[in-house]
C-alpha cells in the first residue's frame, strides 16, 4: 500500500484495506485542510491590502471550504469497510502487529469519527435554529423542496458552525438532529458483524439473519421517525434499506435451496441493483444541493449563512425570534403597516416547546406555514418533506 510492505500477514487483504483507506481518508483531510489555509492566507492578503475590511478568522476559511464536513462523506463511505477489515484482523491475524493495527483501526479511525458526530450533536454543544425557507421563492425552486428540504439551520452563537459540521445534522428535522448517530451504531453492528468468517451454511445463516434483524429495526425506526425534512430524502433511503433487507431474506432463501443459481438468487442481484441506483441517485442530488446552495453563497458574499437569510426573509414575511428566543413575533415590515389585514394574517399558533423539539431553541417559520395541515401533534409540519440526504448507507454483505 503506497511502497508499504504487508507481506508478513495472514489476512494481506484485510491488512492492506485498514492501511488503504485510512490513508485515504487522511489524504482526503490533508488536502481540504490545506484548502481552508489557502483560503485563509488569500483573504488575509487581500483584506490587508484593502485596508478596510477586518481580519478575516480561520474559522469563516474554515465554512467557506466546509471543513471538515465535506470530509466526512468520504469517511463515512468507508467507515463500514474500515471496521469490517479491522474485526477480521483482531479475530483472524495470528500476528501481534496485525491485532495492534486492528485495535489502532478501530480507535483512531471509527472511533474518532463516531466521537465527532457524538460532540456536533451534543445537547451542550448544538445550539442550532432550524429557518424555514422564504415561502416567495418561485414555482419551481418551491417543487425542488422535495430534493433539497424546506429550510436550513442557523447557529446564532457561531455563525460558522452550520457551513463546518453541517453534514452530520442539516438533514434531518430539529427534533431528529442526532439521528446520524443512529445510522453510525447501525453501520457498526453491520461492520462487526461482516467482520467474521463463514465457513459453513450454518455460520452464514446465522450471519445473514443478524443482519436481517438489524435492518428490519432501522427500517423500522427510520419509518416511524422519518428523520429527513426533505420528503424525497426519506422516500430515497427507505428504498434502499427495502431493497437490501429484500436482498437478503433472497440470499437466506437460496441458502436452503440445493441450486447453485435459484430464482431467489437472481432477486437479491435485482433488489441489490436497485439499491445501488437508489444511492447513485441520492448522492447526485447531494452533490447538486451542496453545489448550487455554494454558488449562491459566494456570489452573494454570505458564506456562512442560511438560504433564508441570503433571500432577505424579512421582506418576505418570515417570522423571527423576539430578544427572549422563546416566542414567535411578525416580521419588521408587517409590525410597521399596523394594517389590520397584516395583522390578520399572522400565525398565533404556539410554537413547539424545546423538549418536544429536541433542541435547544425554537424553530423560525414563515406565515404561509398555517396552510399545511399534517401536523403530527406538536411537531413541526411534516407536509413539505425532504432535503439532502444521509451520507452512512450501508454496504450490503452478501458473501455466502
Amino acid at each position: 500500500v503506497l511502497g508499504l510492505s504487508l507481506g508478513g500477514f495472514k489476512e494481506l487483504l484485510r491488512a492492506g484495506a485498514v492501511v488503504g483507506n485510512t490513508i485515504f481518508v487522511a489524504s482526503v483531510l490533508c488536502v481540504h485542510f490545506m484548502c481552508v489555509c489557502l483560503v485563509y492566507l488569500w483573504r488575509r492578503c487581500r483584506d490587508d491590502a484593502e485596508s478596510t475590511n477586518p481580519a478575516p478568522s480561520f474559522l469563516q476559511a474554515a465554512q467557506t471550504c466546509r471543513f471538515p464536513s465535506y470530509s466526512f462523506l468520504p469517511a463515512m463511505f468507508f467507515y463500514q469497510t474500515t471496521l469490517q477489515s479491522a474485526v477480521h484482523l483482531l479475530a483472524y491475524e495470528p500476528r501481534v502487529v496485525g491485532k495492534l493495527l486492528g485495535v489502532c483501526s478501530v480507535v483512531v479511525y471509527n472511533g474518532s469519527l463516531a466521537g465527532l458526530v457524538l460532540y456536533v450533536v451534543h445537547p451542550r454543544v448544538f445550539k442550532g435554529v432550524f429557518e424555514w425557507h422564504p415561502a416567495s421563492q418561485s414555482e419551481i425552486v418551491r417543487k425542488l423542496r422535495v430534493f433539497f428540504g424546506v429550510g436550513d439551520y442557523n447557529i446564532p452563537k457561531d455563525v460558522t458552525y452550520a457551513w463546518r459540521y453541517g453534514m452530520m445534522f442539516h438533514d434531518f428535522w430539529p427534533h431528529e438532529h442526532r439521528f446520524m448517530l443512529v445510522e453510525v451504531a447501525f453501520v457498526t453492528v453491520l461492520g462487526i458483524v461482516g467482520g467474521f468468517e463463514t465457513t459453513t451454511w450454518t455460520a452464514c445463516r446465522v450471519q445473514l439473519f443478524v443482519n436481517l434483524v438489524a435492518y428490519l429495526a432501522y427500517l423500522a425506526v427510520f419509518i416511524k421517525k422519518r428523520p429527513y425534512h426533505a420528503r424525497g430524502n426519506n422516500v430515497v433511503s427507505a428504498l434502499t434499506a427495502m431493497f437490501q433487507t429484500l436482498a437478503i431474506v433472497c440470499i437466506i432463501i437460496h441458502s436452503y435451496t440445493d441450486v447453485r443459481r435459484s430464482v431467489a438468487s437472481r432477486a437479491a442481484v435485482v433488489f441489490l441493483c436497485c439499491s445501488l441506483a437508489t444511492m447513485f441517485a441520492k448522492t447526485f442530488v447531494e452533490i447538486v444541493g451542496a453545489c448550487s446552495e455554494n454558488v449562491h453563497a459566494w456570489r452573494e458574499g454570505r458564506e456562512g449563512h442560511t438560504y433564508a437569510e441570503m433571500t432577505d426573509v424579512s421582506m418576505h414575511g418570515a417570522k423571527q425570534l423576539d430578544s427572549s428566543g422563546s416566542s414567535m413575533t411578525s416580521s419588521s415590515s408587517e409590525e410597521s403597516n399596523g394594517s389590520a389585514e397584516a395583522n390578520s394574517n399572522k400565525d398565533t399558533r404556539t410554537p413547539p416547546s424545546v423538549g418536544e423539539l429536541g433542541c435547544s431553541r425554537t424553530i423560525r417559520s414563515p406565515p404561509l406555514l398555517s396552510s399545511f395541515s399534517s401536523n403530527r401533534g406538536s411537531r413541526i409540519p411534516r407536509k413539505p418533506t425532504l432535503i439532502q440526504g444521509s451520507l452512512t448507507t450501508p454496504i450490503l454483505n452478501t458473501t455466502v
